[in-house]
Parts: structure tokens; sequence; C-alpha cells
């Protein structure tokens, strides 16, 4: 792979970030129950891009760090495509975390409209959120 088969995979990387975001604001409007196929899909497919992409800029790294002519300027190129993996990484997650986070929001208030003459749930309820729903689907 070289820097830019790494910068048309971020590229791609975005493009599927993008995606993601749609598919999460549409799943927030769709009846309960709807399929989330597709976003599933696509969040696993993500992962891998971004792991892949690591893998591969970890492999350029080390090849440019052997020496030879330009070394310093393919070592540049590889940190800018390393950090620009990482703002888009943080951006997909910030994105995953948001609709974790709609998504509690979403069931507390169901719970609360359900179960109204109840004293306040919410320790049990989020301890049960926590542990059921909200499971990152991407780790470091």
């Amino acid at each position: 792979m070289k820097i830019n088969d790494s910068k048309e995979s971020i590229a791609r990387l975005d493009t599927q970030v993008t995606r993601i975001e749609q598919l999460h604001a549409q799943s927030l409007n769709a009846p309960e129950g709807a399929s989330h196929a597709e976003l599933d899909s696509l969040v696993a497919s993500t992962s891998g891009l971004i792991g892949s992409i690591r893998a591969n800029l970890e492999r350029l790294g080390k090849e440019c760090r052997t020496g030879g002519p330009d070394a310093k300027k393919k070592v540049d190129l590889v940190n800018a495509q390393r950090r620009s993996l990482q703002q888009r990484v943080h951006r997909f997650q910030m994105i995953e975390k948001q609709y974790r986070d709609k998504l509690t929001e979403r069931a507390v208030r169901q719970y609360r409209i359900g179960t109204p003459h109840l004293p306040s749930p919410l320790p049990l309820l989020y301890q049960y959120i926590l542990t059921n729903i909200s499971q990152p689907r991407y780790n470091r």
C-alpha cells in the first residue's frame, strides 16, 4: 500500500462514517423493531477498514524508517496520514457515542411513560441499558 492508497482508504472511511451518521438518524426516526442490518454491516465494515488502514500505515512507517531517498519526506507524509486517520476515528467514535446516548435517552423516556407511578427506576434502568444496549461497536 502506498500513501495515495491510504489517502483513498481514508476518503472511503470518511464516506462510510457519513453514511453511518445518516443511518443513525434514520434509525432513531424508524419504528421500533425496524431492521438495522445495513447499519450493523457498515459499522463492522468501517471498524475493519480502520484496522486495515492502521496496519498499512504502520507498515509504510517501518518501510520509510529504513532510509533511502526522501525518507524524511515519506515519514512526514505517513505521519500526516496517521493524524488524518485519528481524526476520522475520533469522529466515528463520537457519532457512535451520540447514537448510544440517544438510544439510552429513548429507553428511559419510554420506561417513564409506561410506568409513571413507580419511583425513579433510573439506577436499575441505567445499569440494564449500559450492559445491554450501550455496548460500543468499535474498540481500539
